[in-house]
């Protein structure tokens, strides 16, 4: 039994304390942001742009050494439109396991995230106005076949719905005077 100011004291428990010093570090850490569920098919996602990208970590360096990068989880299945939010991020190892310490302290404990998402709609591409020049074939010759590749193509941006000729040939292919296969890359618009 001890005697104390406060009474007698007859036992302890635990009986001695264990304590771990670690040297304190900082780092500045990459964000990255993990898409956990894609937005609906007839949306496209574009690149993500997060607020900080790296953010700062201190604590006891056997815990900060761990960290490979700071990972913001993003669920984009119930959005319409481009996604702005303020989300917490979890750090994790170089193998994607979690790294998580009482002992660290971080410059911010959010990162604004902004995922544009626009509408996205498929055309398909006309064959005839990809060629000029059908009318001046030489004689006893005429147009086969034409294969245009891709045949369709995938366009995303706002009211992209209401446009009436989203897509267009830049330029045409000359098969004027023409007796053989004509093949070319032609740029659209």
């Amino acid at each position: 039994a001890m005697q104390t100011t406060r009474g007698t004291r007859k036992s302890t428990t635990p009986a001695e304390v264990t304590l771990h010093v670690d040297e304190l570090v900082t780092a500045t850490v990459p964000v990255e942001a993990v898409i956990e569920e894609e937005p609906e098919s007839t949306l496209w996602r574009g690149e993500t742009v997060l607020e900080p990208s790296r953010v700062t970590v201190s604590g006891p360096k056997s815990v900060v050494d761990r960290i490979a990068v700071a990972q913001v989880p993003l669920d984009l299945s119930e959005e319409s439109g481009t996604y702005r939010g303020s989300i917490t991020y979890d750090f994790v190892d170089a193998d994607g396991e979690p790294v998580t310490s009482s002992r660290l302290r971080v410059d911010t404990a959010t990162v604004a995230v902004t995922v544009p998402l626009l509408a996205k709609q498929r055309y398909s591409l006309n064959e005839d106005d990809a060629i000029k020049g059908s009318q001046s074939l030489p004689e006893g010759y005429e147009i086969k076949d034409i294969e245009i590749y891709p045949a369709a193509v995938s366009i995303a941006g706002e009211n992209i719905e209401n446009m009436k000729y989203p897509i267009y040939f830049e330029e045409q292919l000359d098969v004027s005077g023409k007796t053989g296969d004509v093949t070319g890359t032609l740029k659209i618009k």
